[in-house]
């Protein structure tokens, strides 16, 4: 397994990927992924199993924008390692706090950030169509 910064080739992998993990919402872009933010790729024997968005703000807060993992490659620990190499990366870069949101349903992402210790606070109808939401905040620290 390899976790490594996305590149200009991944993304069709990357973009089906997205779309089997998130199938009711527009493709992003190339440049979604690799000029509008950071994005990180997980490889299993060549084939991009994970994906992990993220971004950084003016005073060096990094946040959340997508996570995934391939269905049929779920429940093995993955989405929980590739986390952890979003918030290395995004401490590598010098973000000093890792912010994001999920949506309620979200079981795996909220599974996820209750191992790690992360304490979340749920924020009701935050999301339009998704309905309830949860904030977290990771320090991230050497």
């Amino acid at each position: 397994m390899i976790i490594r910064p996305m590149r200009k080739a991944d993304y069709a992998a990357v973009a089906e990927l997205a779309n089997l993990c998130r199938p009711n919402r527009i493709t992003p872009s190339i440049e979604w992924f690799l000029v509008d933010h950071h994005a990180l790729v997980m490889m299993i024997d060549g084939e991009a199993v994970g994906y992990s968005v993220w971004g950084m703000t003016a005073d060096w807060h990094a946040y959340g924008r997508d996570h995934g993992i391939r269905p049929d490659w779920r429940h093995k620990g993955l989405g929980g390692l590739l986390h952890e190499a979003r918030l290395k990366a995004a401490r590598d870069a010098g973000a000093s706090h890792f912010v994001g949101i999920t949506w309620d349903a979200n079981g795996p992402m909220k599974r996820i950030l209750g191992l790690k210790g992360v304490r979340m606070t749920h924020v009701p109808h935050h999301f339009a169509d998704e309905g309830d939401g949860w904030t977290y905040v990771c320090e991230l620290k050497d």
